[in-house]
């Protein structure tokens, strides 16, 4: 997700983090902190429904309130079942290990030991700052726009990381069907032409490929 898209403390947005949902909100004294949803159930706002600003987030399957900045804070019935024994403090939101920004976009690692995230882009952040880095910022318009594919993960994401060979095979029909410099690579009957594109593989196995029309 991206930073203008809560631009004020309290603000917070919901995305996924490989299956786990999870709350991105910005906090007072913090740049952002990123809340796992653990638990089976949807949550609202402690104000107006819909509204991406709030003070505390509520289950709507008990009713338990948490402030924005993931700390329990009630409890139905607290007093009467629990009396004072309950420790609120140690049952809060499970926070996201590592949250870092990269140029306003957000990410987020369960792994505490997981490297930094720019020791784990390495080369990549090369590629992205032209995408990302402008002096004026970046702002995200409107809603994101989001596709659920019902594929292996692993497809796509080979695809887009490496795997060069299917793009003759899976896109022949559109590769024949216009006049470029990409057309002679359906079925496979041949290279791309010399400085049509490039391909980078970081250490960590992560990469990307890119190619160009002209």
């Amino acid at each position: 997700t991206h930073d203008s898209l809560i631009p004020a403390p309290g603000d917070y947005v919901t995305a996924k983090m490989g299956i786990d949902e999870v709350i991105v909100s910005r906090q007072e004294r913090r740049f952002d902190s990123c809340f796992s949803e653990r638990l089976p159930a949807s949550w609202q706002d402690a104000g107006e429904r819909g509204s991406r600003q709030c003070q505390r987030f509520c289950l709507q399957l008990s009713r338990l309130g948490f402030g924005s900045n993931g700390e329990l804070q009630s409890v139905p019935f607290e007093k009467d079942l629990y009396g004072e024994s309950l420790n609120k403090k140690c049952l809060g939101l499970k926070e996201v290990a590592r949250v870092e920004s990269f140029h306003g976009f957000i990410y987020g690692c369960f792994d505490q030991e997981a490297p930094p995230l720019m020791d784990y882009l390495g080369d990549a952040a090369w590629y992205l700052e032209p995408m990302f880095k402008h002096s004026g910022g970046l702002e995200l318009v409107g809603p994101p726009g989001k596709v659920v594919i019902k594929a292996n993960w692993k497809a796509p994401a080979e695809n887009f990381v490496g795997d060069a060979y299917h793009v003759g095979w899976t896109h022949a029909s559109s590769l024949r069907s216009g006049e470029s410099i990409f057309s002679s690579l359906a079925g496979n009957a041949a290279l791309p032409p010399e400085g049509a594109g490039l391909q980078m593989t970081s250490k960590y196995g992560s990469g990307m490929g890119v190619l160009w029309d002209g």
